[in-house]
C-alpha cells in the first residue's frame, strides 16, 4: 500500500502530464511520448501516462453519463501476440490519473487543469469514443459496463519488467 504522500506524487505527475499533453497536443503520438520521456524519466512510463490519462478521464466522464461498471483490467499483448490482463490498482500511473480526474470532476477545474485540458484528454478517450459513436447509433450507456482497454503499444513483458 502507498502513503498519502505517495499517492499524490503520482496524482501530481497525472496533472504535470496532462498539461504536457495539452501543451504539446498538435504533435505526434511519438512526439508527445518522447516528450513525456524527457520529462518522466523513461519511454514505458511516458507510454502509460499517455494512454491512461486519456482512460481515466473518459472513466469519470462516462460514469457521469450513468455507466456503470468498469473493468479492474486493461489488457496488453505479450511477444506472442496473446493477450495478458493487468489490474488498473497495480498501476500507480493509472491511480494517480484516476484520483485527479475524480477531483477535478468534483471540485473543478484548477489553474494548470482547466476545461481545455480535460476536453484534450477526454478527446483522446477511445472509450468516449466508443460511447459516442453507441449514443449516436441510438443506443443507451447508462447501466452499460466497460470492458477492459486493449494497448497496443505495451507490451505485458514491459510490465512485468523481464526481456521481450
Amino acid at each position: 500500500m502507498h502513503t498519502e504522500k505517495e499517492h499524490r506524487y503520482f496524482e501530481e505527475v497525472a496533472a504535470k502530464a496532462a498539461s504536457l499533453i495539452f501543451a504539446h497536443r498538435n504533435e505526434s503520438e511519438a512526439s508527445l511520448i518522447s516528450i513525456l520521456a524527457r520529462e518522466f524519466g523513461n519511454n514505458l512510463t511516458a507510454r502509460k501516462i499517455y494512454y491512461f490519462l486519456p482512460i481515466t478521464f473518459g472513466w469519470v466522464l462516462l460514469k457521469k453519463m450513468g455507466v456503470e461498471n468498469f473493468p479492474s483490467t486493461f489488457k496488453v499483448l505479450n511477444k506472442n501476440n496473446r493477450e495478458v490482463e493487468f489490474k488498473v490498482s497495480e498501476q500507480d500511473i493509472f491511480m494517480g490519473s484516476l484520483t485527479l480526474a475524480f477531483n477535478i470532476f468534483e471540485h473543478g477545474y484548477t489553474e494548470i487543469i482547466t476545461q481545455e485540458v480535460v476536453t484534450e484528454l477526454i478527446n483522446r478517450s477511445s472509450e468516449v469514443d466508443a460511447a459516442n459513436r453507441a449514443l449516436n447509433a441510438g443506443s443507451k450507456i447508462k447501466g452499460a459496463t466497460l470492458q477492459a482497454t486493449l494497448i497496443h503499444s505495451i507490451k505485458a513483458e514491459e510490465l512485468l519488467g523481464v526481456g521481450s
